[in-house]
């Protein structure tokens, strides 16, 4: 199997975990519109939410787990370039919808270095 084939191989399983993360930047809106609004006290209201977006976490997770599985099932038993390709048009495309929904992370030194 080549370098480039394997270097491919898991630039997919990196844009499958992108994907995750891009798709709850976009239900992000959503997810603060759904969490419990009414607790005894701030505490529970902090609890909940953690409650409430760890469920969600691990859900995504999960998928993502899901889908490097199936992938792996699929391209990694054998040279498989056809199927492997499907993969890589389907995440390219799945980022490209996605794009919006990127969060920049620039890297900045520590103040005065």
């Amino acid at each position: 199997v080549s370098p480039a084939y394997v270097l491919e191989h898991e630039q997919v399983h990196f844009a499958l975990y992108e994907i995750a993360s891009r798709k709850l930047n976009k239900d992000a809106v959503g997810l603060i519109r759904a969490l419990p609004v009414s607790t005894e006290s701030a505490q529970a209201a902090v609890t909940a939410t953690q409650r409430f977006l760890q469920e969600r976490l691990n859900r995504t997770m999960q998928q993502v787990v899901n889908d490097n599985a199936l992938f792996d099932r699929e391209t990694s038993f054998g040279f498989q370039p056809e199927r492997q390709q499907r993969w890589r048009k389907t995440v390219d495309g799945d980022l490209s919808q996605l794009t919006e929904h990127t969060v920049d992370l620039e890297l900045h030194p520590p103040a005065g270095r």
